[in-house]
């Protein structure tokens, strides 16, 4: 079979060719000039045919792309010449065949594939109800079990007091001094239980906050008295430069209790003669006190982890006491629970100073949530 080139230079060859005839016949020749016209205007329909034959193909070729561009699949591409037409429609219909194989198996795979997303799915849900069982579980055994050790250690605190004091009659030395052992281990005991039964009650979401309006400077006075005494025994100095003075509006017993913990440990990683200052400053609605020492500093690989659940920063050489590894991750939750926030700068033999963040008092009495959203939007 000729090509669709071929048949139409065949087709141009004997119009060409007719009217060379007709164009050198002599005029007398009439009937043989009819001849020749008549098949010149066959040469021309002919070619026409043969043109909306192609034209044809090729429209039908556009139709058949355009829905398999569209996702239909199904129809096949309807072209039977033998030509170069035919040949192009033949190859489009089998990557048609194709196409339709690979979205079936694409869409078994997608089938397959949102079966396991369901079932992990609705395994993770299960696991999920587990968990929260186990953490119920776990606080409710915590506070039990802390509520339980505390009553005896009460008891067995009293009555080293007590003998300490003298109420049962004079103390030697030496049981003197076993007796402050024991006094000492049973406070960072009764220490440790108040901090499981405070890290139980946050996570259960029982812990609450009693907003007040007071004054930051005298809650920072009351904490450098009450630390006064640990400082000159470590030989710390512990200072607070008189600043403006600034009201904030917070839950005033757990805002003493992270500032009490974060001089605390500022005394505790600080070697003798060194330092621990507070510090608070206004910025715009908020106020942030900054704790800083003189201290040991904390390595670059803890800065991340050192607000985990009882994670304990590396010991190093007059790093202080180990303690439970609880009190800085419940300050931080204590003072998000304000709507502030806890960070930390340090680096080894430089200090750390930590700074908490907390919410100003206004005359509209600015609560929590306020002064979340005001602390997002900054």
């Amino acid at each position: 079979m000729f090509t669709i080139r071929g048949k139409l230079v065949i087709y141009a060859l004997e119009i060409v060719a007719a009217a060379s005839l007709l164009l050198s016949m002599r005029p007398l020749d009439w009937h043989v000039q009819v001849g020749l016209a008549t098949v010149a205007v066959l040469a021309v329909g002919f070619a026409t045919l043969l043109g909306r034959s192609i034209a044809s193909a090729i429209d039908r070729l556009v139709v058949s792309t355009r829905r398999i561009g569209e996702g239909n699949y199904d129809d096949p591409v309807l072209v039977h010449s033998s030509d170069e037409v035919g040949t192009l429609g033949r190859e489009i219909d089998r990557m048609r065949l194709q196409l339709r194989e690979k979205v079936r198996q694409l869409e078994e795979l997608s089938r397959e594939l949102e079966g396991k997303v369901a079932r992990r799915t609705d395994a993770l849900r299960q696991a999920n109800e587990r968990l929260s069982e186990l953490s119920d579980l776990k606080s409710d055994f915590i506070s039990k079990v802390s509520h339980e050790l505390r009553t005896p250690l009460t008891s067995i605190m009293g009555a080293a007091d007590n003998l300490l004091d003298g109420i049962a009659g004079p103390v030697d030395e030496r049981p003197r001094s076993y007796l402050s052992r024991i006094k000492e281990n049973a406070d960072r005991l009764l220490h440790l239980i108040n901090e499981l039964l405070d890290l139980s009650r946050i996570e259960a979401g029982k812990e609450e906050i009693c907003l007040s309006n007071f004054r930051l400077d005298a809650l920072i006075g009351e904490t450098l008295e009450t630390l006064k005494p640990l400082a000159e025994e470590r030989g710390v100095m512990l200072a607070a430069p008189q600043g403006p003075p600034l009201v904030i509006r917070a839950d005033r017993d757990k805002v003493s209790r992270v500032l009490i913990n974060l001089v605390d440990n500022g005394l505790k990683f600080t070697p003798p003669g060194g330092r621990v200052d507070i510090r608070a400053r206004a910025e715009g609605p908020w106020v942030k006190v900054a704790v800083s020492d003189s201290g040991v500093g904390i390595p670059a690989r803890e800065l991340e982890r050192i607000f985990d659940k009882f994670h304990q920063v590396e010991r190093v050489r007059g790093g202080g006491r180990a303690g439970s590894g609880l009190g800085l991750s419940i300050s931080r939750q204590l003072v998000e629970m304000h709507g502030g926030g806890l960070t930390v700068e340090s680096s080894p033999g430089a200090g750390s100073t930590f700074t908490m963040t907390l919410p100003v008092a206004d005359g509209d009495g600015v609560g929590p949530q306020a002064a979340r959203e005001s602390w997002h939007a900054s």
